[in-house]
This record gives C-alpha cells, structure tokens and sequence, in this order.
C-alpha cells in the first residue's frame, strides 16, 4: 500500500474513532437511560448536541481525505476530543468520580482502556496534520 493510500486510511481510521461515543448518546435517547460524569447528568439535549457534535466529526474527518482545507481544524478538533476523553479518564483513575452509563456503573478497567485507547487517537491526529503536502504530494 502506498504511502498517500496509508494517510488517507488514517482519516478514515480517525473517522471510526467517533462511532462509539455517537452510539452511545444514541443508545442514550433510545432508552432514555442516565449519562452520569461526577456531578453532571446529560439530559435529552446534552445526547442530541453530541450527536450531532459527533456527526458531524466523523463526516468532517471523512471529507479530510479529498479536502484539504478542512483538515488542519478537523484534526486540532480531533486532537482536542480525543486527548479531553483521555484526560477526564485518567483524573478518574486517579481520583475516582461516578460514571454511570445507560444505569451502570463504568468499571475502572473501562476507563483504563478508553485511555489505551484515546491517547493514541490523539497521536494519529497529530501524526497526520505534521505530514507536508510536499511529503505525500496531497
């Protein structure tokens, strides 16, 4: 696979990353259960302001791949969300808060893996808005 093929993918790859987070405030609303972090509830409004939030990241990361003028602030937002989840996920390792999720509990080992996961994100999206056009002719 060629080297511009492999950024592309990268965009795509980040696009991906936001399908989980817009899945859950979908679930969410569908069952009208709690989104519980420390002392904020997510209400109906909160759920639909990131969805849409989320929406519209995915396809922006998406449109990444053919255009280049949205991708400096598409990536500094990427860089942003990601490395926020990573953030609150290690302050609650550290000092742990309540997290509950469609009414349960978020275990601990959860938040372990979302900051496995999170902080690399953050890295791809910083990888791929240090790339030059001049270093893959995009």
């Amino acid at each position: 696979m060629s080297k511009i093929k492999l950024y592309y993918c990268g965009w795509a790859i980040l696009s991906c990353t936001y399908m989980p987070h817009l899945s859950c405030h979908y679930y969410k609303l569908a069952t009208n259960s709690s989104f519980i972090v420390g002392n904020w509830q997510m209400d109906l409004k909160d759920s639909i302001i990131l969805i849409i939030f989320y929406f519209l990241l995915i396809s922006g990361c998406i449109l990444s791949i053919i255009c280049r003028q949205i991708r400096k602030p598409i990536g500094i937002i990427a860089i942003a969300v990601h490395s926020s989840l990573g953030i609150i996920h290690l302050l609650r390792i550290a000092y742990p808060f309540k997290f509950k999720i469609f009414n349960i509990e978020w275990p601990m080992h959860s938040s372990i893996l979302e900051v496995i996961l999170s902080i690399p994100c953050a890295l791809l999206a910083i990888f791929l808005l240090s790339k030059k056009k001049q270093q893959f002719n995009i």
